[in-house]
């Protein structure tokens, strides 16, 4: 679930999802809610993600991003991409 293996494709597993949520972040502050409606509007609207994840591994997955030091929260709850902050963009 967390890696794509032999019955798991990248777009289903943890870290392909973080990947697609790293792009729609960006360089850009985001609440969640606007991350899951960019997300939605981007990758599944678009037929790109063939099999969407459900709101709760979009959870998930964010947990393992933050886990792993991907994104970060401000005070106001905003999601951003920890790599551009260090970056001092």
């Amino acid at each position: 679930m967390i890696l794509p293996d032999k019955y798991i494709t990248p777009s289903e597993s943890l870290i392909g999802i973080g990947a697609f949520l790293l792009d729609v972040i960006g360089k850009k502050y985001m609440t969640i809610d606007k991350l899951w409606s960019s997300f939605n509007k981007k990758y599944i609207g678009s037929k790109i993600v063939k099999y969407p994840p459900t709101f709760n591994k979009f959870l998930y997955t964010l947990e393992v991003m933050y886990l792993m030091g991907c994104i970060n929260y401000n005070e106001k709850g905003e999601v951003f991409n920890e790599n551009f902050k260090n970056q001092s963009i």
